[in-house]
């Protein structure tokens, strides 16, 4: 599990240090109900439509870390320096706009108050992997 980040929340010089024991405790109360592996941006957000928590991993590349409100241009990998990969979670999605809504795991500060609008672009670039839903969400143990 994941504690809820009024506990631990994400800080870039925090990386390496071990989470208190209170973080630890509130993340161990909850368990993932189960694990859907999802094949593309339909599945994503055919499961979105069903309040199913989607996560999965991206590429960042330069323009990703240059992005402003949060809006995350279509990187250029020919061109552009891979940084590495990040874990994101999927929360709602714009056909209008062509983005997925994503809740950012560095604050408030950064993007749109923690969020931003992934293009659909990602996918067509194969800059997505391993997506996975959760029907039921999460459960608490022992309740």
């Amino acid at each position: 599990g994941a504690p809820p980040e009024t506990l631990w929340a994400y800080d870039t010089s925090k990386f390496a240090e071990k989470p208190p024991a209170a973080a630890y405790a509130a993340a161990g109360q909850y368990v993932v109900k189960d694990d859907i592996k999802l094949n593309g941006l339909q599945d994503i957000k055919d499961n979105l439509d069903k309040k199913n928590p989607v996560v999965f991993g991206i590429r960042v590349y330069d323009s990703f870390m240059k992005s402003k409100g949060g809006i995350i241009p279509t990187p250029n990998p020919k061109t552009e320096k891979l940084l590495g990969g990040h874990a994101v979670c999927a929360v709602g999605y714009d056909d209008t706009k062509g983005v997925l809504i994503m809740r950012n795991s560095w604050g408030t500060t950064w993007g749109d108050k923690g969020y931003f609008y992934l293009p659909y672009s990602y996918f067509k670039l194969n800059l997505v992997a391993d997506a996975h839903a959760s029907s039921g969400a999460v459960l608490r143990i022992g309740k």
